[in-house]
């Protein structure tokens, strides 16, 4: 197995000081070769994944930074790269648009709006980021590299100009305006459904409904143009969701919200199913 960093279409080998060299495409460097040795579908590499390079990913990129390539006898016989994927529902659509979600693997991050910007954990990692930060990119990189079900964590500081931000429990993190704003630029720009569930109100919510009430007008407000009626329900089909228009499905963990004063908006919440990590795929059976 071989990884550059660019693409390639031929390699040979050759005697380099009485080890085996690849030899590849010009222009083209080998950053890691090695015969596979494992049975366990994966392979330690050492090679450093450089984060900085997603502030610059955009609609149009594709593969970047890492490609593989299989070689058997002397020849490639399998090709791929590390990629982003922003438009893999519409590219499947013929094949998942009779689906409804719950028949799907849809992927997603926990606690997704905790990132920090120009963050390093090798030099700035302190006791707080260590359990408040829980992703690498901003919310345009995720949903760029995939990701169509983000996990959304909402305070609310009544004397801040700014008075909903992205949570990660007590850590106030994120204007939650900066979030949805991220979300609205990659829908407008794909054709993409994506999940935001409002699952934990974990600062100045508690027991205060008109506080939700506040909360549900202003996310009216911000993405009246983009949810998804609600009345289309978890047992509606992606494709009745794409038909409908607006693709934005803003589940909201708060039945009376939901039930009473959904705005035509909220979406009952999203169910929740943890398995043990430790027990593997099996225990999501029970």
């Amino acid at each position: 197995m071989l990884i550059t960093d660019g693409p390639i279409t031929n390699v040979s080998s050759e005697d380099y000081l009485g080890a085996l060299r690849y030899v590849v495409d010009e222009g083209v460097e080998v950053l890691y070769d090695s015969m596979l040795n494992t049975t366990e579908g994966r392979q330690l590499t050492h090679l450093k994944h450089s984060f900085a390079l997603h502030r610059r990913m955009d609609f149009d990129t594709s593969c970047y930074n890492f490609w593989w390539h299989l070689v058997t006898d002397g020849e490639i016989s399998d090709s791929g790269c590390m990629k982003t994927n922003a438009f893999w529902m519409n590219e499947m659509r013929s094949k998942i648009a009779s689906r409804k979600f719950r028949q799907l693997f849809i992927p997603g991050t926990h606690d997704s709006a905790s990132y920090k910007y120009n963050f390093d954990p090798n030099t700035m990692e302190n006791l707080v980021t260590r359990y408040s930060l829980t992703q690498d990119d901003d919310i345009l990189s995720q949903l760029i590299h995939g990701i169509r079900y983000l996990d959304m964590r909402v305070g609310y500081y009544r004397s801040n100009s700014e008075k909903f931000w992205a949570n990660h429990g007590i850590s106030r993190l994120h204007p939650l305006s900066d979030i949805l704003q991220q979300v609205k630029e990659f829908v407008d720009a794909t054709n993409e459904i994506v999940i935001l569930d409002f699952q934990e109100f974990p600062v100045g919510f508690s027991g205060k409904s008109d506080v939700h009430r506040q909360f549900a007008f202003y996310l009216f407000q911000q993405l009246q143009d983009y949810g998804a009626n609600p009345d289309l329900g978890w047992d509606s089909t992606l494709d009745e969701i794409w038909r409908a228009g607006n693709r934005i499905i803003v589940a909201y963990d708060h039945f009376g919200m939901v039930q009473n004063e959904n705005l035509g908006l909220l979406w009952q919440s999203v169910r929740h199913r943890w398995g043990k990590v430790k027990d593997g795929p099996e225990s999501l059976e029970k």
